[in-house]
């Protein structure tokens, strides 16, 4: 069986950035096409933690607006994992990562 995997972002469909309103909407024509779909969302990467240390080094730095949010991001090889796990199986969401664990998942609807 054939099937498209994209790798998105978790909660795209809040964002304001255009980077993220195209991801957002590649995702929602891909779950409306007749493709067969997985759709896996992390929480982050590692590599997106490097340009909080960037910015430090710099003497700025932007943080997210609420004290409340927590970032947790998820490692390159075990998104792999995760992914490669989902291939060729049914159609779905997945988000990866978060607060509770970097290899936590849940499907979405």
């Amino acid at each position: 069986m054939a099937s498209f995997l994209y790798i998105g972002v978790m909660h795209a469909e809040t964002g304001h950035s255009l980077i993220l309103r195209s991801k957002a909407a590649f995702t929602q024509a891909l779950v409306r096409s007749p493709l067969i779909h997985q759709v896996v969302n992390p929480s982050g990467y590692f590599s997106d933690v490097s340009e909080f240390l960037a910015m430090a080094r710099h003497g700025v730095i932007v943080l997210p607006p609420a004290r409340s949010i927590r970032v947790a991001p998820i490692h390159g090889a075990d998104l792999a994992r995760f992914a490669i796990n989902k291939l060729d199986g049914p159609s779905g969401a997945w988000d990866v990562g978060g607060p509770r664990s970097s290899q936590s998942s849940s499907p979405r609807g």
